[in-house]
């Protein structure tokens, strides 16, 4: 699993993973720990999977490409 980019909003690179559950299986998404309180820094959900390691992966690369989309 490849590491998420830092934080578009404060450059921070430690995160929390969110976990919603779908009618395809469990998504997760990449949280801001140093920014989430104040700017709500949550990254997209990613594609759900079966399980939540396969979601968690998901989640990294679905912020990797956000943050690459939006800052080129």
């Amino acid at each position: 699993m490849p590491d998420p980019k830092p934080c578009p909003v404060c450059g921070g690179t430690q995160f929390s993973v969110g976990f919603e559950e779908t009618e395809r299986g469990v998504a997760a998404f990449l949280i801001c720990d140093a920014c989430d309180e104040i700017d709500e820094t949550h990254g997209p959900l990613g594609q759900p999977c079966g399980t939540d390691a396969d979601a968690e992966s998901e989640a990294v690369l679905a912020w990797n490409r956000f943050i690459e989309k939006h800052t080129g």
